[in-house]
Formats: structure tokens, C-alpha cells, sequence
């Protein structure tokens, strides 16, 4: 991903316009049934940059969302998305569109959604569009406003083989019309599956019946090609035939990928959107996917029994251990990022670590709002925010004064407590690079193993003079060893010399679980 790139991607939105079409800018849902929308009874999502991936754990939501998104308009002359079902000629040209029969079935046992009120939002000023369900039809699908749409769902993940259709459709055939694909698409495709790809085709002529063909290797079709291969294949050459200005709805883009496909795959789609004016949403279990997109453009949503929440630009440790779904403990700490979750988890003693757990929350102006959320509608009793060193305490309180007043109009009914790791006005990596370069220089040189002081006393000053995140990473490369072998050797020998520091902590995180919370950490 390139910083130009995500630039450009940011001005398109600050424009409001997606080529010749208005931005989907958001939408919100209110269902008062019993089960609501696939469980989902009150919630708005607000969109900020062309790509939009969205995370959380299974039965958060994340399909029904995607879902709600390829429903916001209704097509536009002449574009007919593959996977839609209905359609109508305009004058000489068809238009496809979808609708929420194409997403939402009543199968035997299901309730219905009856009262269900849907409302999309759109950038330029343009007027939002609300359509409801009062009776067995969803009425009124042509008040949407026009936007050629494609979604593209899990089934491009599954081997063509598989299906008896396709089997019988090409046996049968004795003329196969074939498409080439673009230079461009086929070099996007050769980049993200790392191999040359000389020439690929589309065979068939009718949407549902189509399979690929590569001339790599001698040529083989869709039948004999790896599932990750046609998968991509399939999204891009879709991509490239989109008309400017289309919305794009994937569903787990990572599909059949392995991990620096995955990595591969986002550039591409970031770079798509930016040049063919494309707004694109979808959904990701994948780290390497959050990894590669811009904070913009990620949104957690997270479910705590019936209450659904979205958390917009979480950083990827947060996305990741919402994924994991950790065990239940007396308290949960919420500091910064991953290096930080480490420190604590080394400086605490047994028997509070076994009693708490420790999670990323993203940047510092984020911890506040993510620990009044976990508490109000998670149902957390006890949440400790700590902070880094740097964060002054006045800043604390005014994160902690802006997440428990929310919009400004209604006070929340809990307050999240807080501390600070050690190290006054210091980061935690520039305090653990402190300790170690005043008290345990000489025991990091004997665990890692060199042969002499100075061969690591020059990271450290580089450390110091330009980035002290930086770290954990010149170490490895000079001690050849692994960052995930490295960072915990290096935190451990700071905690080592630091037993008066360790005790502060550990009597801060004590008072909060016995309700006596101490602010001297």
C-alpha cells in the first residue's frame, strides 16, 4: 500500500462523489421484532473512505451489513451485477439491480421482520432513502438512487469442479466464446498470485455459466485451477469490467488466499478504487488483511448478547483479540498496542495475571471509548485503562470525560478507572530502552548473546536519537534473531531491575480489582 495511493483514496471522499455516483455514506437499521434483523435491532454504521473492510467475530453482523450495503441503490442503465436476480429493460438497455430476496430468505422457523425500517445515506447532500417492511413485500425499490452495483460473495471460492451445472454446461457445448481480459487486469492478477501470467480468458457467454482460462503452464481452465487462483482471478476480472463509479461488495476477501496473497490483494483493490472512481465494502477474519489496509479504512462491529456496537478505525490488536474471543477474567486492562499488552503481562505477578485480562485498544484517544463500551454493553464490571507514560493525566481525563458523555446530551452510567505504565513522559519502549541502558545492559548482551558491548550499544543510540519504536526490530536484525523471540527478552530484562516500578503497577491493578483503585501508577 502506498501513502500516495490512500491520499488520493481520501481526497475522492473529501470530494463526495465516486466518479459520476454519490458515496454511500452510511446506514442505519431499527428493528423492534423480537429477533430483529438476523438479531440486529438498533444500529448505525457511518462510513469515512472509498474501502471499507469490516471485522468481528462470527454472528456480529458482518454479512447482514454487507447485504445492507449491496441494497443501497437500484442499478443503473445498461449494468446487470451478476449475482442479481431481477432486472428490467429501460428503453433499450436492461438494468439489474438487487433485492432483499437476493439476501434475506423466510425459511421454515424464521421470524418475521415486519416494522423493520432501513436507511441509507449518501455524500453531496443528497437526500437519504428509508425503505420498511409493514407486510410480507419490501415496496418501493425504485426510489433508490442509481448505481451500478456488484457483489461478489463466498461462491468464487469454490472450486468449479464442484459444481454439476458447470460440468454439464461445457460438455455439452461445441462452440465456447471466450474473452480476453486487459493488460491491466491480467497484470494485476500476475502481481497478486506472484506469477506471470501470458494471457486469461472468460469462457461462455452467459454470467452463470462462466468459467476462466489460463494459457500459464500449457493452459488449463477453471475445472483444474486452485481454488485461491480462480478466486482471484474471478474478483479482478470482475473489477476491471465494473463500470467507473460502481460499488463493490466483497465477502471475505481473504477467501482461499494464503497470507501474502491476501497482503497482495488489498494493494490491488486499494489501487483499483482509487483510479476507476470504485467505492468498495466488504468483510475480513484475516490479519494480514487488517494489517494492510489504513486505519480508515477498517470497522470492528462487536456483539454483547443482543446490543451490537461499531468501533471505526480499531487498530488491527484490537480487531485480532475481538476475533479470538479471550476467557472471561475478574478485570479487563486496556492499554495501547501489543508491546505495551506485554509489558504489563511481564511486570505483573502470578497471581493478578491469572486474575485479569490484557488487550490492544489502538491509539490513546481510543482506550476511553472502547472501555466505556466494553462496560456499558459488554457488561464488564471492572475495566482498567493504562495508559502510556507519555499521556498526561489531564489528557486522560478529558478522553475519559469525552467517552462517558458521548454525543454531549446523555451521561453514561459507568466510568472506567485508570493508570499509567511507568516511565513519566515516556513511551513504553523509550522506558524499557532507559532501564536497560542504566541497570541491565550487560544482561541483555549475555541473553542475546554477543560477543561484546559494542556491537548493541549503537541501536541504542540510534534508538534514542530517532525512533525508539523501533527497537525490537534493530535488535532482531542484529542479533539475527526472530522480533517475536527478541521483544520479550528485551521487555524481561527491563522488568528485571524494575521491582519497584513492578510493585506500583501491581497495587494499581489490586486496588481496582478490590475496588480501591489508586491513581500513583
Amino acid at each position: 500500500m502506498t501513502s500516495s495511493v490512500v491520499k488520493k483514496l481520501s481526497a475522492a471522499w473529501a470530494s463526495q462523489q465516486s466518479g459520476p455516483f454519490p458515496f454511500l455514506r452510511g446506514f442505519s437499521i431499527k428493528a423492534p421484532s423480537n429477533s430483529g434483523l438476523r438479531g440486529i435491532h438498533d444500529l448505525e454504521v457511518e462510513l469515512s473512505f472509498p474501502v471499507v473492510f469490516l471485522s468481528g467475530a462470527n454472528g456480529s453482523g458482518k454479512s447482514t451489513l454487507l447485504a445492507l450495503s449491496a441494497l443501497a441503490f437500484h442499478g443503473d442503465e445498461g449494468h446487470v451485477p451478476v449475482a442479481a436476480r431481477s432486472s428490467k429493460v429501460i428503453g433499450r438497455k436492461r438494468m439489474g439491480y438487487f433485492t432483499f430476496q437476493d439476501f434475506f430468505h423466510r425459511g421454515p422457523g424464521d421470524q418475521d421482520v415486519s416494522g423493520l425500517e432501513i436507511e441509507w445515506h449518501y455524500s453531496g447532500g443528497i437526500k437519504p432513502v428509508k425503505l420498511s417492511k409493514q407486510s410480507n413485500k419490501w415496496m418501493h425499490y425504485e426510489r433508490r438512487h442509481k448505481r451500478p452495483v456488484e457483489f461478489v460473495g463466498l461462491v468464487r471460492a469454490l472450486p468449479a469442479i464442484e459444481f454439476p451445472a458447470l460440468r454439464n454446461h461445457f460438455k455439452n457445448l461445441k462452440t465456447i466464446p471466450a474473452s480476453a481480459l486487459t493488460d491491466d487486469a491480467i497484470g494485476k492478477i500476475a502481481s497478486v498470485l506472484a506469477q506471470e501470467q501470458p494471457q486469461i480468458e472468460v469462457l461462455g457467454r452467459q454470467e452463470k455459466y462462466t468459467i476462466r482460462r489460463s494459457k500459464r503452464a500449457g493452459g488449463y481452465t477453471s475445472f483444474n485451477m486452485g481454488s485461491g487462483e480462480d478466486a482471484v482471478i474471478t474478483l479482478l476480472t470482475l473489477l476491471d469490467k465494473a463500470p467507473a463509479g460502481s460499488l463493490i461488495v466483497i465477502e471475505e476477501i481473504e477467501a482461499a488466499l494464503h497470507p501474502a496473497a491476501q497482503t497482495r490483494l488489498v494493494e490491488a483493490l486499494l489501487d483499483i478504487a482509487e483510479r476507476k472512481k470504485l467505492q468498495i465494502i466488504g468483510s475480513t477474519h484475516s490479519h494480514h488483511v487488517l494489517k494492510a489496509l489504513p486505519p480508515e479504512a477498517r470497522i470492528l462491529i462487536q456483539r454483547f448478547g443482543d446490543k451490537h456496537v461499531v468501533v471505526n478505525q480499531p487498530s488491527t490488536e484490537l480487531a485480532l483479540w475481538d476475533l479470538a474471543n479471550e476467557q472471561f477474567a475478574e478485570l479487563t486492562i486496556i492499554c495501547e498496542d501489543h508491546f505495551a499488552v506485554n509489558l504489563v503481562r511481564a511486570m505483573l505477578p502470578k497471581d493478578l495475571r491469572q486474575r485479569v485480562r490484557i488487550v490492544p485498544g489502538g491509539t490513546q484517544n481510543k482506550l476511553a471509548e472502547q472501555a466505556e463500551i466494553l462496560m456499558r454493553v459488554g457488561g464488564l464490571e471492572r475495566c482498567l485503562i493504562l495508559w502510556d507514560g507519555d499521556v498526561s493525566e489531564d489528557d486522560a481525563k478529558d478522553y475519559i470525560q469525552k467517552a462517558v458523555t458521548g454525543n454531549g446530551t446523555k451521561r453514561s452510567q459507568v466510568v472506567p478507572e485508570f493508570g499509567f505504565l511507568p516511565g513519566e513522559n515516556q513511551s513504553p519502549e523509550q522506558w524499557v530502552l532507559e532501564m536497560i541502558a542504566t541497570k541491565a545492559f550487560d544482561i541483555l548482551v549475555a541473553t542475546l548473546r554477543f560477543e561484546a558491548r559494542d556491537e548493541l550499544a549503537p541501536i541504542f543510540e540510534q534508538c534514542r536519537l530517532s525512533d525508539h519504536h523501533n527497537i525490537v526490530r534493530l535488535i532482531s536484525e542484529r542479533a539475527f534473531l526472530p522480533i517475536d523471540v527478541v521483544e520479550p527478552l528485551i521487555i524481561d530484562a527491563a522488568v528485571g531491575v524494575a521491582e519497584a516500578e513492578c510493585e506500583t503497577l501491581a497495587r494499581c491493578v489490586l486496588g481496582c480489582l478490590d475496588g480501591a483503585m489508586t491513581k500513583d501508577g
